[in-house]
């Protein structure tokens, strides 16, 4: 038996591994018997949207440059 959940965070970059401000996230169920190829594909399709149509929480040129924007706060783990 593995996780519960996984899902698809996009944040801004910082010198540390997964530190920066998180400006999109999800979190997806993983059904019992999902496969890690099954998997995969979720999280793209649930994902690609957000390229497509950014939220308003997305910040835009020329601000995400300048660092000067509104990230949200990480979205509270599930609990199993």
């Amino acid at each position: 038996m593995g996780d519960a959940f996984t899902g698809n965070t996009t944040m801004l970059l910082e010198e540390g591994l997964d530190t920066g401000p998180i400006l999109l996230q999800q979190t997806i169920e993983i059904a019992p018997e999902q496969t890690a190829v099954g998997l995969f594909d979720i999280l793209a399709h649930a994902g690609a949207p957000w390229w497509l149509k950014p939220s308003p929480a997305w910040p835009m040129e020329p601000s995400i440059l300048s660092r000067k924007t509104t990230p949200s706060p990480p979205l509270p783990a599930p609990r199993s």
